[in-house]
């Protein structure tokens, strides 16, 4: 039993750890298109 929640905790981590690790480069691309866009607003970034 308890295996099994140490199981669905480490799945349950590892799901969360890569849509963090997704949107992290998301919003990396996103922050790099709008440097490249416009380099007036880089300053900001």
């Amino acid at each position: 039993m308890h295996d099994l929640a140490a199981r669905r905790y480490g799945t349950l981590i590892g799901l969360i750890s890569t849509r963090l690790k997704m949107t992290k480069t998301l919003v990396f691309a996103l922050i790099g298109q709008r440097k490249t866009a416009s380099p007036r607003l880089a300053v900001f970034y």
